[in-house]
């Protein structure tokens, strides 16, 4: 699972089954407003997905991109869980 991905080197990629980087980037930027990482990421994904004659895919990724960037793969973050709602190491 996710525990795995993240023990793997920070330059791994990693081929994900379907497109969700768009789906996924403006929950991130909900709950992380003020990274940069993200706000990067999501200039990215709209103009591979939306600055070419036709949708080019946001696959591959690396571990290290998947960490700067998917709050699933971040949810132990003090960040993250204050945006929850709930104390750092708690379930929402």
């Amino acid at each position: 699972g996710i525990q795995q991905i993240q023990t793997l080197p920070r330059d791994t990629y990693v081929f994900v089954g379907h497109e969700y980087t768009e789906m996924l980037l403006p929950f991130a930027l909900w709950m992380e407003p003020s990274s940069t990482r993200v706000r990067s990421k999501i200039r990215w994904m709209l103009r591979q997905r939306y600055g070419h004659r036709v949708p080019l895919t946001t696959n591959p990724t690396t571990v290290g991109s998947e960490m700067d960037t998917n709050p699933y793969m971040r949810v132990n973050r003090a960040s993250i869980a204050n945006r929850l709602g709930c104390a750092h190491g708690t379930d929402p």
